[in-house]
């Protein structure tokens, strides 16, 4: 009975706070051209408020240096979350899940914004809050997840990795992806959401009703 409760309140949260459903079966990116646009996402209306958005990343192929593939809010030069792989000088080697304030190189940047290594073939669920913090006009916050289950997603706020910078606006209507450096491999996304936190109270709701998902869907696994 519980459970049930749990599942009802989720549905019914979920629905009450989605602004799509999910918006792409699929997006397959490849290629050595450098895209800041290799697809683009506009809603028909402006988010003001928080954004909750995940999707499932995965890729073969062997990456050539400075590999990205990443989703963006606002324009590409905002707040990233995604993949990178092989920076040259500008961090470690390696292909990363990982999240960074804004299109901008230098170690600062991606200090700490590794969220978890990534393994080729292998498919990662991504979760992103963005949101304000207190009395902020600009979004200034955005928390990630890997693969979260029940317990993480019960506060938004408290992510695998969290950003706290000035993202710089205030409001936006576009999501989209950037890419670049693919020649060698193939990144694909599935199952994309974008979903609005209509006010910040709303945060512990929404978590609740992710955490009961999760839990639901885990158990019928």
């Amino acid at each position: 009975m519980i459970r049930k409760s749990i599942a009802l309140l989720t549905l019914a949260l979920s629905a009450s706070f989605a602004s799509a459903a999910p918006i792409a079966s699929s997006y397959d990116f490849t290629g050595a051209v450098n895209n800041n646009q290799a697809a683009v996402i506009k809603s028909d209306s402006s988010y003001r408020n928080g954004v909750l958005v995940d999707f499932n990343l995965s890729y073969t192929g062997s990456f050539a240096t400075n590999a990205f593939a990443v989703l963006w809010f606002d324009n590409y030069n905002g707040a990233q979350i995604g993949l990178k792989a092989n920076c040259g000088n500008n961090c470690s080697a390696g292909t990363d899940l990982f999240i960074r304030p804004k299109n901008t190189t230098g170690d600062k940047f991606f200090a700490n914004s590794n969220i978890e290594p990534a393994t080729a073939n292998k498919t990662a669920h991504l979760y992103a809050y963005l949101y304000k913090s207190g009395d902020s006009d600009n979004y200034d916050r955005m928390s990630a997840w890997y693969n979260p289950d029940s317990d993480a997603l019960s506060d938004l706020t408290k992510g695998h990795l969290n950003l706290v910078q000035d993202f710089g606006f205030s409001s936006f209507d576009t999501i989209g992806f950037r890419t670049t450096n693919l020649q060698g491999a193939t990144v694909s996304i599935d199952n994309l959401n974008i979903n609005a936190v209509p006010e910040p109270g709303s945060v512990a709701l929404m978590g609740l009703a992710l955490a009961g998902l999760m839990a639901a869907r885990r158990k019928r696994s």
